[in-house]
């Protein structure tokens, strides 16, 4: 059950990246960024290299965490826009679950064009849009890895399988609350967390 414990365990790290994203964005982008690509970068790796042995997945997925982290702080822009992308992907996300659509291969497209125009987005604006995109993100990291750690609890830590099936019955639990949590998230930023004086 290797794959699940750090399914697990990145589901944790996802709902804290994603709290401290919701309010605290804008200000600690750089370092949320940071250190964001290194830990999804290493649960990512480790997952995917299941067949090579746990010494191999450990020291593999920590040299490209470290990479990917190491990239991250030195090519902020690049970071920028895959946050403004990470927004857009979501929103595609919310489009293709609610509206009907002709085939998959269109929510896909619709998909990446969102993530590539929102990523655009936070490249030409600052503190307003990027406190907003940095609090929708986190809120839906936040609700989507709760309701997973609970489907998983639920299921008894049956495999990822059985968690994502129960996990489609939260579709919309998670909207309501990934709107609700987003929204408190972008105002705390606008008056507490991400002021004019502010910078990034």
């Amino acid at each position: 059950h290797m794959d699940m414990i750090a399914e697990i365990i990145m589901s944790v790290f996802a709902l804290v990246l994603g709290l401290l994203f919701t309010f605290w964005g804008y200000k600690k982008l750089k370092k949320l960024l940071t250190v964001s690509s290194a830990l999804i970068t290493f649960c990512a790796a480790f997952m995917a290299l299941g067949e090579l042995g746990l010494a191999a997945q450990i020291i593999i997925s920590l040299v490209l965490g470290i990479i990917a982290g190491v990239l991250a702080h030195f090519f902020f822009l690049v970071g920028i826009f895959c946050v403004g992308a990470s927004f857009g992907a979501v929103l595609g996300v919310f489009i293709t679950t609610y509206v009907s659509l002709p085939g998959s291969m269109l929510g896909t497209v619709i998909t990446v064009f969102l993530a590539v125009l929102f990523g655009v987005f936070a490249l030409k604006t600052r503190r307003v849009y990027l406190s907003f995109v940095t609090a929708y993100t986190g809120a839906y990291a936040v609700c989507f890895s709760l309701c997973f750690l609970i489907s998983a609890i639920s299921t008894g830590f049956s495999g990822k399988e059985a968690a994502l099936s129960m996990l489609s019955g939260f579709s919309l639990v998670i909207s309501i609350a990934t709107i609700i949590l987003g929204l408190i998230g972008f105002i705390i930023q606008l008056v507490f967390t991400a002021p004019r004086t502010a910078k990034k």
